[in-house]
């Protein structure tokens, strides 16, 4: 872990929270976006599928899929405790030997890591500044499925964000959320050759599968 934002994520994502979500997978299970997220990319993802997880968090949207298509999972957080917790639960449900786990910035990793047919990113985007960046390294690793969730760009949303970040400021963090153009993400995907295939989410969420489009066969 070996920048600026990894630490601003690490401090915001402790261990007490990486011990509340876990306890709260245990009691109900993902949460509605991510169970979207779960079978929708499960209906897409080819059989041997790999993925890669990006800000993956205790690793609940890895676990499920590899209980289906997905053969291997590499689980890509900032923050330490969130690592920790996943490799424990990957221990726990048997897969730990089909998981990598990369405790670093997304963008930063992602030229060294492996390719993937699947790319996931569950409530990451809202807290990372350079979408653009962020979702041109999704791109790059070579998936043919995406599948992401965001906050939505919309009136009500957006005082939402605001009194959390300025909860962030009130006590000195260097964290932030962000609502970044729904527009501009998906003009960056499909400009590297995704197409949307399905969107759902919640009333705060939305949650968007994209595929790579195939090459026509001359």
């Amino acid at each position: 872990m070996n920048c600026c934002h990894c630490d601003i994520a690490d401090g915001q994502f402790g261990e007490k929270m990486a011990r509340r979500d876990l306890a709260r997978y245990r009691k109900k299970g993902p949460d509605a976006t991510t169970r979207q997220l779960i079978n929708a990319l499960g209906e897409r993802a080819a059989p041997g599928a790999t993925l890669i997880d990006v800000g993956s968090g205790i690793g609940a949207l890895s676990q499920a899929l590899l209980q289906g298509p997905v053969t291997h999972a590499t689980l890509v957080d900032e923050s330490s405790s969130y690592q920790a917790t996943a490799r424990s639960l990957a221990r726990e449900k048997g897969t730990a030997e089909r998981c990598t786990f990369v405790g670093d910035d997304f963008v930063h990793a992602q030229p060294d890591l492996a390719p993937a047919d699947v790319v996931a990113l569950d409530r990451v985007v809202c807290c990372y500044p350079d979408y653009a960046t962020l979702l041109g390294a999704v791109a790059a690793t070579g998936a043919s499925v995406c599948g992401f969730s965001h906050p939505r760009e919309r009136w009500y949303i957006r005082p939402i964000i605001a009194l959390i970040n300025l909860s962030r400021w009130i006590v000195r963090s260097e964290f932030r959320v962000f609502v970044h153009p729904e527009r501009g993400m998906m003009d960056i995907l499909t400009a590297n050759g995704f197409r949307l295939c399905y969107e759902g989410g919640t009333f705060v969420w939305n949650v968007a599968i994209l595929e790579r489009n195939r090459p026509v066969d001359d």
